[in-house]
């Protein structure tokens, strides 16, 4: 969003716009944090150092960060009912 934008803009769309980027950023976080744990993990598997290595998942550390993702699994007909509520309030 350019300043223009910003200030042109009512609450409602700046109010949007900031959700939408914090979600951007939660899920680049969450991505982010996958990658370097598959990265570590391999490395710790790869170390010939130890025949059964020890690893801790990076997630325990974020719990909060991915326990709503936990809890997130719906079933088919709870996916097309929501899609059918954000689609009658985008028509309004």
């Amino acid at each position: 969003m350019k300043p223009q934008e910003f200030w042109n803009s009512t609450y409602r769309e700046i109010n949007i716009y900031i959700q939408t980027h914090l979600i951007k950023i939660t899920d680049n976080l969450k991505r982010e944090i996958n990658l370097q744990e598959a990265v570590t993990n391999k490395l710790i598997r790869a170390d010939s150092m130890s025949k059964k290595p020890k690893i801790v998942p990076i997630r325990d550390s974020y719990k909060d960060l991915f326990k709503e993702e936990e809890q997130r699994i719906m079933s088919p007909k709870e996916i097309k009912r929501r899609m059918r509520e954000v689609m009658i309030q985008e028509k309004n």
